[in-house]
């Protein structure tokens, strides 16, 4: 913006910069406080598993409980699946988020075959197996389990339910996979966003493979007999909005109760708007901070707003869910 002065000269001001940059500010402190405040009361601690790097996620002094691994995507990390470690946590259980070979700070690479079932995919159900294996072993479990898995991760979870009878319950976040069958994994909750549709026809499909006349949102079975099934739709949400919809984080806990026999208390997380907010903020910062850059002789080429925003959409997206900034 600028006016000219009264002796002709012309005046520029500088203040959208600096509003944009104040503004800017805020969003970003205020999701940050928001993601903070979400995890206050809770006991937030590293584990390593050989070289795959973990988190564990419990009250902070509180009773033995069950125990909940949860397992991310492909290309995602712990850090995405935030959202459902912090619900289980405050509601009393002890939630456990890890990396997989090759993704997130595990150093491993991935390895195998990923189109055969005895390649990627059992090296994948071998790591979660080890994960398993030295959470039961923390002095503040109980003893009982149960997987929380989304997209890729559906299927490794699923098949290692079936194959781990120490495994109670499982949670199957936009899931695809051939393992299940009327009767196995035990107690499986299956949960898509509204906007996939091919993945919430595949998970009517496996719950009325128990009960052909199921439709969304109804359960089959008996939960506190390991036969519970059900497939829940998270409203308004796709692939990666499902993992912060608070459709589906209650859900998730209100199965596990359910299979666990227990009442839970606590808040559902509220990590979508937060992060969404410290994006904007993020972004906003941008200009203003662009200005500071030294000035070059010749002024490039512009670049087209709409694909400016973009990539610094994603720059963020990238700097915000990928990069650990906490203990690991």
């Amino acid at each position: 913006m600028s006016f000219v002065s009264e002796n002709g000269g012309v005046v520029r001001e500088s203040w959208p910069r600096w509003m944009a940059a104040i503004v800017g500010i805020v969003c970003i402190c205020a999701g940050i406080w928001q993601l903070e405040y979400e995890r206050s009361g809770l006991s937030i601690e590293s584990l390593a598993v050989g070289t795959t790097p973990a988190t564990v996620y419990r009250r902070a002094g509180g009773a033995k409980a069950p125990a909940v691994v949860i397992a991310h995507g492909f290309a995602g990390s712990r850090q995405l699946m935030e959202a459902y470690a912090l619900t289980l946590a405050q509601a009393g259980y002890v939630a456990v988020s890890f990396d997989f070979e090759g993704h997130g700070r595990n150093p491993t690479p991935m390895s195998g075959d990923v189109t055969r079932i005895d390649g990627t995919t059992r090296l994948l159900m071998s790591e979660l197996g080890r994960v398993i294996d030295a959470v039961l072993g923390l002095p503040y479990v109980d003893g009982r389990i149960a997987l929380l898995g989304h997209s890729m991760a559906s299927d490794i979870v699923v098949r290692k339910a079936i194959a781990d009878p120490r495994v109670m319950a499982t949670v199957a976040v936009s899931m695809f996979s051939e393992a299940v069958t009327a009767t196995q994994p035990r107690n499986l909750l299956v949960v898509t966003g509204q906007w996939e549709a091919f993945l919430r026809n595949e998970a009517l499909h496996k719950l009325r493979l128990a009960e052909p006349s199921a439709v969304e949102g109804s359960t089959a079975g008996d939960p506190e007999r390991g036969t519970g099934r059900r497939a829940v739709v998270a409203p308004h949400v796709e692939h990666v909005g499902v993992l912060h919809s608070p459709t589906a984080l209650e859900e998730a806990r209100n199965w596990l109760d359910s299979a666990f026999k227990r009442q839970s208390a606590g808040r559902v997380a509220s990590t979508g708007g937060p992060v969404a907010l410290l994006l904007f903020g993020i972004v906003l910062l941008a200009w203003p901070l662009s200005q500071l850059l030294p000035k070059g002789e010749a002024a490039p080429s512009p670049v087209p707003l709409p694909t400016f925003a973009v990539a610094l959409f994603f720059c963020a997206f990238q700097a915000i869910v990928i990069t650990d900034s906490r203990p690991s």
